[in-house]
């Protein structure tokens, strides 16, 4: 979190508590918080309201919980606040906690603690109070974690803790069983609760918190058999924020000799309407990742594991030339392709032979190249690595003449050896496909950071039969220090294939995934994710053609993985104002163009907005999509308008420098797989000529605009990847 310390000088405090001067740029920075609050009501004043609180505090408590990666906030329940748009920031409670007038661009603080004790509760509580003052909302699901100083193991007052319930509305007055028998359901919204599991009436639990407000709503609520039926509000939104006490966030079970549980958890709460109740942004805009141009993104990126493995597919066929062979010289899609240098290079355990053919890839029209490190680490955390040696005797891949791991060759060594071959294919490398347990700590970050590379890998989320709950979906990011790594969309074979032990066909099942993650909203890309070895049998094969097949068969928006790892990195850098009724700015939001709105009852006002190229509703959701510039403004206004100017509903292709005058239209497009557009706002009824430019060669189609004012475009005989010049006039 960034801050100044007692002398004054403005840095960042690091997870551990220690203060470190801001010496130079992130790639993902946070946002710079209030020093004055005067100072910013007088900015405000004269130019504009403040932007949008867009970032949620994320408390953790580090005597319990080692690094923010582990709590339940990070696992469960970041994606969803990352879908609504708001940027979570961990904050450990053992440490100094932000001043109220540091989080002026904060809209909550969260709590998903795992103990109903901490070092200072009485600390805890005052801080939490200045922060309602200061219109910050409180979410607390399952303990509060106030109610024992764990230092001291004395219990705090019950009317103290009372001091700060009374302020969100809420009374505890401490009566709990576990006796289930002695507990019934009273009340229910079976809209919020019960989402993907039912609550068990076998285990139900009973502590004493009451709603004191008329300006709350209780949820969900239990009754206390021969205690008066006293009543308990387990589940309650208002105001101040939002409360879910005791286990009825999350159903979680652990079987006795099953070592991986995971699937054995599931959502009673529905997040995200519990999200929505809090916050009421429905009608508010939303930076969004997963879909660009009015389609779902569609990603591939390949790790390099594999690359000169035998297939069994051929004889004296290696991996690669199966791959290469199959899947990129045959799928129309942009493909992401990495490889470890030290298996390429001559002077290592490579060849000229096979820096030739990573050359004969990098020159393929649909791939752009990454590394996988240079002797692919499988930790990246020096405390796992004397148990990774003792698995794996070693914790990297032997490399003669590398006898240990230095970050900056696995990293900058790998990636500038990697750009010189792209360099003789007019292309460039300068992104990282994180290896191993693709858990990277803040000096290999550094190195990314400081060099300007992009970086992907880690997370692992899958929603499928076996994982079925959202439970499983992982945010975008990791924190790591002041850096983030960007986490994939979905797993890859090995999740799959069991660590490729078989069934070798066992990828097919990411497609549930694709179609959980999209079905009644779109919440995540489509990620096809691999390795090589994908083609060393042809179960495995199969597999990726069935996926890959299944993706081509729906409206997706294809682009390479470094370019929507550059829109994570605008969700993060972008700021959004209102600068009225109906009305907002967009800023800083570089490569991410989708803004959406979760309500149904607007259209965009093409006329009023500046920099915006389109919209579309999707899944009853309304999209809109931005131009080039770094500054956009949004103008909404009821459905019944009609727009008058020429604007984008949806494309599978890549579209940049849109220009519109006068009815006529043109602009700059990227295709892949039969390219497509569609384009409303047109005159009615009417032809149009359109004009289709690739370097010196220039086409001419026609097409008319139906009743309505809308065509569909395809581009024929188009070039896979090269930009082409569109100009649409009327006949």
């Amino acid at each position: 979190m960034k801050r100044k310390n007692k002398d004054g000088n403005s840095g960042i405090l690091l997870e551990n508590g220690r203060f470190e001067k801001s010496v130079f740029i992130l790639q993902f920075p946070l946002r710079p918080l209030r020093l004055c609050a005067l100072c910013a009501l007088c900015v405000c004043s004269l130019f504009a309201l403040p932007p949008e609180r867009r970032y949620i505090l994320a408390l953790y408590n580090g005597d319990i919980e080692k690094t923010y990666s582990t709590t339940l906030i990070h696992q469960h329940a970041e994606y969803v606040l990352n879908y609504m748009g708001y940027i979570v920031e961990p904050c450990d409670i053992t440490k100094d906690l932000p001043s109220p007038a540091e989080l002026g661009e904060y809209a909550a603080v969260f709590s998903w603690f795992r103990s109903s004790s901490m070092p200072d509760p009485i600390r805890y509580l005052n801080w939490l109070e200045a922060l309602l003052a200061k219109g910050i909302k409180i979410i607390m699901w399952s303990d509060p974690g106030l109610f024992e100083n764990s230092k001291t193991q004395k219990q705090i007052n019950l009317s103290r803790i009372n001091r700060f319930f009374a302020r969100v509305g809420l009374e505890y007055y401490g009566e709990y069983t576990d006796n289930p028998l002695l507990v019934r359901i009273n009340h229910m919204d079976t809209s919020l609760m019960e989402f993907e599991r039912s609550i068990d009436r076998g285990r139900l639990k009973f502590d004493g918190y009451k709603n004191i407000s008329s300006k709350n709503k209780s949820h969900f609520s239990l009754k206390m058999r021969n205690k008066e039926k006293k009543e308990s509000d387990i589940c309650v939104t208002g105001p101040q924020g939002g409360f879910v006490f005791g286990d009825y966030v999350m159903y979680e079970h652990i079987h006795p000799g099953l070592r991986d549980t995971l699937y054995l958890k599931k959502f009673h709460l529905n997040p995200f309407l519990f999200f929505e109740l809090v916050f009421q942004n429905q009608d508010k805009p939303k930076l969004d990742v997963s879909v660009n141009r009015g389609r779902r993104v569609f990603y591939s990126h390949i790790d390099g594991d594999g690359f000169s493995s035998l297939s069994h597919i051929g004889k004296n066929l290696t991996c690669i030339d199966v791959i290469k062979r199959e899947i990129l010289e045959h799928y129309q899609l942009p493909i992401s392709t990495s490889f470890i240098t030290s298996g390429i290079h001559p002077m290592y355990r490579g060849n000229q032979e096979k820096a030739d053919l990573v050359l004969s890839i990098a020159s393929l029209p649909n791939t752009e190249i990454a590394s996988h490190t240079f002797s692919h680490p499988f930790v990246w955390s020096k405390a796992q690595e004397s148990l990774y040696q003792t698995a794996y005797e070693e914790y990297h891949l032997r490399v003669p003449g590398y006898p240990e791991r230095v970050i900056e060759t696995e990293i900058q060594g790998s990636i500038q050896y990697l750009d010189s071959l792209a360099k003789q294919a007019g292309k460039s490398c300068s992104m990282i496909f994180w290896s191993g347990n693709c858990s990277p700590e803040k000096d290999a970050l550094y190195v990314v950071h400081k060099n300007n590379y992009l970086n992907i890998n880690g997370g692992e989320p899958r929603f499928d039969r076996a994982f079925n709950s959202y439970v499983y979906v992982t945010p975008l990011t990791k924190r790591v220090g002041r850096y983030r790594q960007v986490y994939t969309s979905n797993s890859n074979e090995t999740i799959y294939t069991n660590g490729w032990t078989g069934p070798y066909s066992g990828f097919s099942k990411v497609i549930e995934t694709f179609e959980n993650t999209g079905h009644d909203m779109i919440y995540r890309p489509m990620n096809v994710y691999y390795h090589y070895y994908s083609g060393e049998r042809m179960a495995g094969l199969n597999a990726l053609k069935k996926v890959y097949d299944y993706c081509l068969s729906q409206p997706v928006n294809p682009v390479f993985t470094s370019q929507y790892i550059k829109m994570v990195q605008g969700f993060f850098s972008g700021s959004i104002t209102k600068m009225g009724t109906d009305r907002w700015e967009i800023k800083n939001n570089g490569a991410c163009k989708t803004i959406r709105f979760d309500s149904n009852n607007r259209v965009v006002h093409m006329e009023k907005s500046e920099n915006v190229i389109g919209w579309s509703y999707i899944k009853d959701r309304l999209y809109v999509y931005l131009g080039e510039k770094s500054n956009s403004v949004i103008s909404l206004t009821s459905r019944s308008y009609q727009n008058k100017i020429p604007f984008l509903v949806n494309t599978n292709t890549n579209i940049s420098n849109w220009q519109q005058n006068n009815g006529a239209l043109s602009f700059t497009c990227i295709p892949w797989f039969k390219p497509e557009l569609v384009i409303a706002g047109l005159e009615p009824n009417v032809k149009y000529k359109i004009n289709i430019k690739q370097n010196t060669n220039t086409q001419t189609q026609t097409t008319k605009a139906d009743k309505n004012g809308k065509t569909t475009l395809s581009i024929l005989n188009h070039h896979l990847g090269k930009p082409h010049g569109i100009s649409i006039s009327p006949m």
